[in-house]
């Protein structure tokens, strides 16, 4: 997922009832059936930009964010990190990032930094709801990310 116009392109909505794993394509053209992923871990946070741009990230400071980390099964090092929009009756995926694009931070116990290591270097601060919640996750991340590396 990459900006487009200064604004972050919004991916298809998908039922919140849905029971299938999200999948994502490699590239232009239909998504292949082997692409189905699995979540790793899925929490709480709210969003907010720290680059020069304006944050053009619906819902962004809603408690209906999730940040989602998945895994293809069927490839090795194959990290997806998600923001999803969990609000009403659907969820939506805002952004999703290969991990091996990121590059991710500890800021605080409950603030944590994502920067794209690629140009334009946009980055987002996650505020989780508990430190708790945010030990998990970065524990979690930062190993997947470790992996993704290798």
């Amino acid at each position: 997922m990459a900006l487009s116009s200064g604004s972050w392109a919004l991916p298809a909505p998908v039922p919140a009832s849905s029971q299938q794993p999200a999948c994502s394509g490699r590239g232009p053209g239909p998504v292949p059936a082997a692409c189905c992923s699995t979540v790793l871990m899925s929490v709480r946070v709210s969003v907010s930009h720290s680059g020069i741009r304006p944050l053009c990230l619906p819902g962004a400071g809603s408690d209906s964010l999730r940040l989602q980390l998945s895994m293809d099964p069927n490839l090795a090092g194959e990290f997806r990190l998600a923001l999803r929009d969990t609000s009403g009756n659907r969820s939506v995926f805002i952004a999703e990032f290969d991990l091996r694009s990121v590059q991710y931070e500890v800021k605080s116990s409950r603030c944590h930094e994502m920067r794209l290591a690629a140009s334009p270097h946009d980055c987002l601060r996650f505020n989780f709801r508990c430190d708790r919640e945010a030990e998990a996750w970065s524990t979690v991340v930062i190993s997947s990310l470790r992996e993704a590396h290798r």
